[in-house]
Formats: C-alpha cells, sequence, structure tokens
C-alpha cells in the first residue's frame, strides 16, 4: 500500500507538485497556470500536504532554478523503484549532465557503456517523472532539440534550456 504526500508551490515555472512517498519523490509535474489544474494532472485525489523542513529545502531549491539559478537538484531524494537497471543508470547518467550543459541522447548512451542505444535512451527519457531533478531537457538529438514529454513539449524544454543559457 502506498502512503503518498501531494506537496505544492507556485514557482516561475507555474504551480509545481511533488509526490512523496516514503521521504522520496516518486513524481514531479510543473508547469500549471494554477494549483487546481496540478491537483487534476495526478489523476488521482492526494490532499495537499504542509511540507516537513526538509520538504521545506527542496521546494526552495527548486524555486531557485526556475528563477534561473543553477541549484543542487542532485541531491533531492527520489524513487528509482519502477524502473529497469538500464533506465535507472540512465536516469542517473541524466542526472549528471551540468546546469547549461546539452549532450545527445547518442552520448548519454555512450556513458552508460551502450553506444548504440539511443533510442532506449529516447525512451527513458520519456518515462521520466522526475524532469527538473533529472535533466532530461538536457538531452538533445544530434539533429535538433528532439521531443520533451513534460509540459507543453518542445516549448517548454526550449524555455528551459534558455533558462540555463543554453539557445537553439
Amino acid at each position: 500500500m502506498h502512503c503518498f504526500e501531494l506537496l505544492s508551490f507556485p514557482s516561475e515555472l507555474g504551480w509545481t507538485g511533488l509526490l512523496v512517498e516514503e521521504h522520496k519523490i516518486a513524481r514531479i509535474r510543473f508547469g500549471f497556470s494554477n494549483e487546481i489544474s496540478l491537483l487534476r494532472s495526478f489523476n488521482e485525489h492526494f490532499e495537499v500536504a504542509t511540507p516537513n523542513r526538509e520538504q521545506k529545502g527542496w521546494i526552495r531549491q527548486l524555486q531557485a532554478y526556475a528563477k534561473g539559478k543553477p541549484a543542487d537538484l542532485a541531491s533531492l531524494p527520489i524513487d528509482f523503484s519502477d524502473y529497469t537497471p538500464f533506465q535507472q543508470e540512465v536516469l542517473k547518467k541524466c542526472r549528471k549532465i551540468p546546469f547549461g550543459k546539452t549532450v545527445s541522447y547518442g552520448e548519454l548512451a555512450a556513458k552508460t557503456r551502450s553506444p548504440r542505444a539511443a533510442r532506449a535512451v529516447g525512451s527513458t527519457m520519456r518515462k521520466n517523472r522526475f524532469p527538473l531533478v533529472i535533466p532530461c531537457h538536457r538531452v538533445v538529438s544530434s539533429s535538433g532539440l528532439g521531443g520533451y514529454s513534460a509540459g507543453d513539449g518542445i516549448s517548454i524544454k526550449k524555455m528551459l534550456l534558455a533558462l540555463e543559457g543554453v539557445e537553439f
């Protein structure tokens, strides 16, 4: 039985929600114009919880990032349990891409010792439940931006990259 808490807060990237289970982030959603739209996006009824001290720190880091400030989002605890070992490795390598930098799907595949797995890397990026914390927006196609599954798709990816000083 899962026991989730939902943390909801405004940021420069719109209303943001963290679904938390056992002191780890299970899902992140952002870019909503109001809190009601954010809550509806989770497709289940969760009451908004009051963040504890640690969670307030997570929120401050995400709000700082949303203002274009480099933030240590790599320190936020996330739950990788629903991913395969390959997907976990891809997500962990993606998490290490520095603020303001990009890598191609193929380069990320090579970092996982699977240089021919660019498509599998792209599939893993589509399944990323932790946008911003695992910065899949920093993974681009060798011929352009590629896709983006969070928010409004490619326009959000462009906006996040611009926030970090990367222009396409």
